[in-house]
């Protein structure tokens, strides 16, 4: 109940009120510019944009679950009608109100994510796309033109400025983005477990939520892991590149403007980046916190 209320208006204050210039940048950077942008064949798109396209449906599932499992019992204490169920029971329009209440929460709060959640993936696709672009420019057979090599080299301190306003403005949002992963994995795989002998119906619900955690987690963040690298990869690529230009073309110069511009992560909160071992903790922190739920409470 609380985080269906306070967080989407925290997430709506932050994005839409404090830092509104910051997410329009944002915004218009990912929908506005069209250099690099081709169409492809669905099976040249990667997991994560997948995920991006299909993610209304991911939302569709989760509701539907949630839905099951407040049907089957509202009663619960985390839900709105548990504070009114005596006088749901007696009262047929009350249990009408109360159970659209606790249903417009949901939606309510689901709908929040959803906005900033395509926004998180749409960014890290997007900057994943360029800096393969520039690579692949750099990388390509025959001369690289001193036209291109300062474009990419423009690109890197361009895209070192976007991942500084997207970390701004998104770090506590990654950051509540993981939890809510890691606490619904945890405590839906437990319930599936716990509860399966008595309710299979919620016990499948639960379960299917911790299935959507797992693979949120993974699929969401699965570009944010890489950026750093590629970034670095991409500085690599250009410094090779200009190895092959006229000695006039300022290598020097350039490469003390790369060494200047740092690879950057997606910060989570103001704690640490996103790392390539972010995934193995993450299967690893859920698996021992739920055998040790299972062994506290069997």
């Amino acid at each position: 109940m609380v985080v269906a209320i306070l967080l989407p208006s925290w997430i709506s204050t932050s994005l839409f009120v404090h830092h509104l210039e910051t997410t329009v940048a944002i915004f218009n950077t990912l929908y506005t510019e069209e250099e690099g942008r081709k169409s492809m064949h669905w099976m040249k798109y990667s997991l994560q944009d997948h995920f991006t396209i299909f993610l209304p449906f991911v939302i569709m599932n989760v509701v539907s679950v949630y839905m099951t499992d407040f049907d089957s019992d509202p009663n619960k204490i985390f839900y709105f009608y548990s504070l009114f169920a005596d006088l749901a029971r007696d009262n047929q329009h009350a249990h009408m109100v109360l159970n659209f209440f606790d249903k417009f929460l949901l939606l309510n709060a689901i709908s929040i994510y959803n906005i900033s959640d395509f926004m998180m993936l749409s960014f890290f696709s997007r900057i994943f796309a360029s800096i393969d672009f520039e690579i692949c420019t750099m990388r390509r057979k025959g001369l690289v033109s001193l036209i291109e090599v300062e474009a990419a080299t423009k690109m890197c301190r361009r895209l070192q400025i976007m991942i500084q306003l997207f970390n701004q403005n998104f770090a506590y949002i990654t950051f509540i983005t993981k939890v809510v992963c890691i606490y619904g994995t945890i405590v839906c795989f437990y319930f599936s477990i716990k509860i399966l002998p008595v309710d299979v119906v919620l016990a499948t619900s639960n379960l299917i939520l911790a299935l959507d955690g797992v693979g949120a987690y993974i699929l969401f963040f699965d570009r944010a892991f890489g950026i750093p690298g590629k970034m670095q990869e991409l500085k690599t690529a250009i410094l090779i590149a200009s190895t092959k230009l006229p000695p006039m073309a300022g290598e020097a110069y350039r490469k003390r403007e790369l060494q200047s511009i740092p690879s950057l992560g997606i910060k989570v909160g103001d704690f640490h980046n996103f790392e390539r071992e972010s995934t193995p903790n993450f299967v690893d922190f859920v698996t021992r916190n739920i055998i040790g739920l299972l062994l506290s409470f069997g």
